[in-house]
């Protein structure tokens, strides 16, 4: 344990390993939805080859846990090279203590850590806003902007909402989906087909192992990772979407369908060929039709995502940005220039 006093507060660092209880109490004092501990024991399991989690934490005179932060090491690949970014996140505190600079002074002590036992070693935070603008003062960059978009899979239901049940807004409705199921057959090809599974196989990891991990930043899709992502998640429960070529592997979609409201929200999404994408999502969005219950479908991605450009072609409708994401770190700069960042949905709290 390393500590360092600041005023009526010392600051440590421990592993995760005997602190499950403390986390999880702190955190689930300062968020809306509580969670778990098997959710805790699935949120920081160790990625093979990683270095142990390590949890930031701040400390009243008296001993109890105030704040904490966590550092997870996750893999990530890096223009060709598996390396192990330290993903911040679980930034919690006591709500009385808001607003008065401890915040800061624990985010100032964890990139010190970072500086002094990790000092080669990227980190990454999808940060609220009063951590960004802490991060920020501590030397943290913005790595960039993150664009939630929504395709409206059932428009009558949005638009009989807002024109209150008239004739014309389901005349509306009706034109505008057959106008859009137009468009998703012109980008359907020929020997293309999706097949929609619940469960990962191999076929998944020899796609990823050919897959080119050049000039791109983004986290390991190893099956390791995959399967621990999405097949072992303590309370999701998630889809996969495969897309094939003559009975070649050509990419995949990872989903989940909510239980609670007619949205399905897409996770992942990744193609050998960036040509592919427009078929991939026609593909999918007619699935989604054809199950039911599903009026719309929703994806996230970095402002600079090689996607983007192509989602309009699918009727996929760019929203207010969700924030940013941020790095640290000595090669910080450098990797913003040297490619695109692939972030979605998968990539928040990972």
């Amino acid at each position: 344990m390393e500590n360092l006093g600041a005023g009526d507060y010392q600051f440590a660092v421990t592993g995760y390993a005997g602190f499950a209880g403390e986390i999880l109490r702190l955190r689930n004092a300062n968020r809306s939805a509580a969670q778990t501990a098997a959710y805790l024991d699935w949120r920081y399991a160790v990625s093979p080859g990683a270095p142990e989690p390590k949890i930031v934490w701040a400390r009243d005179d008296a001993g109890h846990s105030r704040g904490m932060a966590a550092l997870i090491f996750r893999p990530f690949w890096l223009n060709g090279e598996l390396q192990y970014i330290a993903v911040l996140g679980d930034i919690s505190l006591d709500s009385e203590l808001r607003g008065k600079g401890l915040g800061r002074c624990l985010l100032k002590f964890m990139t010190d850590y970072l500086d002094q036992s990790h000092p080669e070693r990227l980190a990454i935070v999808i940060p609220n806003e009063a951590a960004e603008r802490s991060l920020t003062h501590v030397g943290w960059i913005a790595g960039g902007r993150l664009v939630p978009y929504v395709f409206v899979l059932n428009p009558e239901a949005k638009l009989t909402s807002i024109l209150k049940g008239s004739h014309l807004g389901v005349g509306v409705a009706r034109a505008a989906s057959k106008a859009m199921a137009s468009v998703h057959r012109w980008h359907l090809r020929a020997g293309y087909s999706l097949s929609v599974v619940d469960t990962l196989d191999d076929s998944f990891d020899v796609f990823w192992k050919r897959y080119p991990k050049t000039r791109l930043l983004l986290s390991d899709r190893g099956i390791e990772t995959l399967s621990w992502r999405y097949a072992d998640h303590p309370q999701n429960k998630f889809g996969f979407a495969k897309l094939e070529h003559d009975g070649r592997f050509m990419g995949y979609l990872v989903y989940e369908r909510s239980g609670t409201t007619p949205m399905c929200s897409v996770y992942d999404f990744i193609l050998s060929e960036h040509s592919d994408l427009p078929c991939l999502l026609a593909l999918f969005v007619k699935h989604c039709a054809d199950q039911g219950g599903i009026d719309t479908i929703r994806l996230l991605l970095g402002g600079e995502h090689p996607y983007r450009r192509q989602l309009w072609k699918l009727g996929f409708i760019a929203r207010e940005d969700a924030g940013v994401f941020q790095l640290y770190g000595p090669k910080a700069q450098a990797r913003l220039r040297e490619s695109k960042w692939f972030l979605t949905y998968g990539d928040k709290d990972i």
